[in-house]
Formats: structure tokens, C-alpha cells, sequence
């Protein structure tokens, strides 16, 4: 009779304990449940977005990335296309040590150009002297340079490197094999710089409109003895003429 009784007590039991499932008494386990599956989230959302701004950050890289590698200038670009790029990017920009660019130094020859960012006054003189500091080469002139809204002329020191030839010992980034390589590059920097920054190229201006004239302190045209070549001083500056 016992044994009855106690079983019908464990029924009533395990009745009222699975109507209890349905109520509100679980709730808190249920609430503490939905708040675990949320922190969960929170943390995968977060750790989401970490991911998506390293993603950004790198395309910010590459992206930044590939616009110097266009204002650097690419094959088959046209020189008036590459300078506007350039322009874009470096003026009104700073060097590293935060000087203002205020133009370019174009050191080269036979329309195979390097750029270099020059941060001063831009005037005729100045940016020869620019060049003169950093190739090295002496760039001595015998009188002010002449200059008009068509036309820069340079009158050369016959002490400068055209005559003197190259310094010893040379800065290897602008080495030179001989005197006429030495000369065309000089004359050729020299014209192509004013061009460049005397002429509104972005504009649709053609560079070829400022003529650039050199003669010797005589007023005579630039006579190079080692190689037998004269530069003339009354005609645009080529180092092609009709007698080559």
C-alpha cells in the first residue's frame, strides 16, 4: 500500500514538473540563452568589420599605389598627358622635408627625359642654377638671361662644362661618356625645363612655342672645339641642324 502511494506521489510530481516546462518559470534559462547567442554576434559583427576596413585600408594602398605609377608616366602616354598628371600630384604638394613644390627639373636629352621636383622661385636663372647644384655640372653664366613672352636666351661662361667639360669625379644618377653627350644634355635640360614651366602645357599650350637661344659670353655662337659642333645663336636651339 505504501509502494502505491509513494508511486502515485512520484506521478504528481513529474506531472507538475513538466507543466512547469511550459511556464514562465524557465524564462531567465531562455533569457540568458538569447543573450549568449547575442554578445556571439556582437563579436562576429565586430570582428566582420575589422576585416572589411584591413580589406579597405589595402585597396586604399593600391590604389594609391597605382596613381604615382600613372603620375610617373607610362609608354604611350603623350608628354602633354604625363605632365598634367604630374602636375596633379606634385605642385601645390611638399617634398619630403616640406618644402613646397612650386615646379620641375627635366634632366635629359633627345626627348628621353628624368623628373625632379625644384622648390623655389621659378625664374630662368634660378631653375639653371637648380640643375647646375644638382647634376654637379657648372653651369657658369656670363651675363643675366634674356627673356620675353616667346623666347629665353642663355648667354654661357666659356668656363661652364660645355667648354670644361664634365666634374671629376661625376654623380653617378647623371654620368656622362664624352663632351657631346655632355653638351646635348646640358642644352637639352636647359631648353626642356623652361618649356615645361614657362608654357601652359595642361592648357594645350605647345611646349615648342618658347624658343630657347644660347650663345658664348662673345655674343657668338657656341663653338664646341672637341667635336667640331656649333651651336647657332641667332636660330631656335636644336642639336640637329642642317649642317649635322
Amino acid at each position: 500500500m505504501k509502494n502505491k502511494i509513494f508511486g502515485f506521489i512520484c506521478i504528481l510530481v513529474m506531472t507538475a514538473l513538466m507543466a512547469a516546462c511550459g511556464s514562465d518559470a524557465v524564462y531567465p534559462v531562455s533569457k540568458m540563452d538569447s543573450g549568449t547567442q547575442t554578445s556571439e554576434s556582437i563579436l562576429e559583427y565586430e570582428d566582420t568589420e575589422d576585416s572589411d576596413a584591413a580589406q579597405t585600408s589595402e585597396g586604399r594602398l593600391q590604389t594609391e599605389a597605382a596613381g604615382e605609377s600613372i603620375a610617373a608616366g607610362s609608354e604611350g602616354e603623350t608628354y602633354a598627358e604625363t605632365y598634367a598628371d604630374r602636375n596633379m600630384q606634385e605642385y601645390n604638394s611638399t617634398t619630403d622635408d616640406g618644402q613646397l613644390i612650386t615646379g620641375s627639373l627635366y634632366i635629359g636629352m633627345a626627348g628621353n627625359f628624368d623628373t625632379y621636383p625644384y622648390t623655389g622661385e621659378v625664374t630662368p636663372e634660378n631653375l639653371v642654377l637648380a640643375i647646375s647644384k644638382l647634376t654637379g655640372w657648372d653651369l657658369t653664366l656670363a651675363q643675366a638671361i634674356e627673356s620675353d613672352k616667346n623666347s629665353i636666351t642663355v648667354t654661357f661662361s666659356k668656363k661652364c662644362a660645355l667648354y670644361s667639360g664634365p666634374p671629376s669625379p661625376q654623380k653617378e644618377e647623371f654620368f656622362v661618356y664624352d663632351i657631346a653627350q655632355l653638351a646635348q644634355t646640358i642644352l637639352d635640360s636647359i631648353q626642356m625645363t623652361f618649356q615645361q614651366n614657362f608654357v601652359d602645357v595642361m592648357a594645350g599650350e605647345n611646349p615648342d612655342s618658347l624658343k630657347v637661344y644660347y650663345k658664348d659670353e662673345d655674343d657668338a655662337p657656341i663653338y664646341l672645339e672637341v667635336i667640331d659642333k656649333t651651336i647657332p645663336s641667332d636660330e631656335p636651339y636644336s642639336w640637329y641642324t642642317q649642317d649635322d
